[in-house]
């Protein structure tokens, strides 16, 4: 059965990577919540997706440049520009609130290193989750290889599922040296069956789907269990679409 992400969590009611997010997707029943991680100036993780706040909060400023402390006093808003309560979550908030909500999914820590290197991200993140130990799978990713391979380096038992874009595919060679649990595919990418056979080896979760037409083309094709996940910024509709298809083959 194909599994439904909630990418930066349940973005159709909700401002993306915000605790109502999470929140949201959890009680929607999603099988796993990707996210993604900065640091702040102060050594904070932070769920953001941008290296600045500009687009998602009603402040402005690098993250890496800003304590955690300025950057919780900012708000979180919608593309259209509405202000919400909510603010930008720490992980160890999130982390709590999974725990508080009974997740048993799989939480996707993306760390967002590919267009700025945080040095000791790797370290803090890790720490952060094993403090907290989570009573759920947490599965790390980047775009940034290199920092898959300092978390292996760090703790050879942790899963990293490697994100593809196509900007990589000259480096497939390196993939399994990493050693990932999965590999994160861009979806405009897995069309391709000759290249698809690069990833033969792994589960494959795609990103980002958020077309209904290609959630019922790939929940179908989920049977065989090589394709694993998709993620997408409405997971409650995807998920219905998921059940619908499952109940007829029932």
């Amino acid at each position: 059965m194909l599994k439904i992400y909630a990418h930066r969590g349940n973005q159709a009611q909700a401002v993306e990577n915000s605790l109502t997010a999470f929140q949201n997707a959890v009680t929607a029943g999603v099988d796993g919540i990707e996210c993604d991680l900065h640091l702040t100036a102060d050594g904070a993780l932070v769920v953001i997706h941008d290296e600045q706040l500009d687009r998602t909060t009603d402040s402005q400023g690098e993250v890496s440049d800003l304590s955690l402390a300025q950057i919780q006093a900012a708000r979180l808003r919608f593309p259209d520009g509405r202000v919400t309560p909510d603010r930008v979550p720490s992980l160890p908030e999130l982390l709590n609130l999974l725990r508080d909500l009974d997740f048993k999914g799989t939480l996707n820590l993306e760390l967002k290193t590919d267009q700025k290197d945080y040095p000791g991200i790797e370290a803090a993140v890790l720490a952060t989750v094993e403090e907290l130990a989570p009573d759920f799978d947490v599965v790390y990713s980047s775009f940034n290889w290199y920092t898959l391979k300092r978390l292996k380096t760090l703790a050879p038992g942790a899963k990293i599922a490697a994100l593809v874009e196509e900007t990589l595919l000259p480096y497939l060679s390196h993939l399994p040296g990493l050693e990932p649990t999965a590999i994160h595919l861009d979806r405009q990418l897995y069309q391709d069956e000759d290249l698809r056979a690069n990833f033969k080896q792994w589960p494959i979760r795609l990103w980002t789907v958020n077309d209904p037409a290609d959630w019922a083309y790939y929940a179908s094709l989920a049977q065989d269990g090589h394709l694993e996940a998709i993620m997408t910024d409405t997971p409650a509709a995807a998920l219905v679409v998921r059940n619908q298809g499952e109940a007829c083959h029932d």
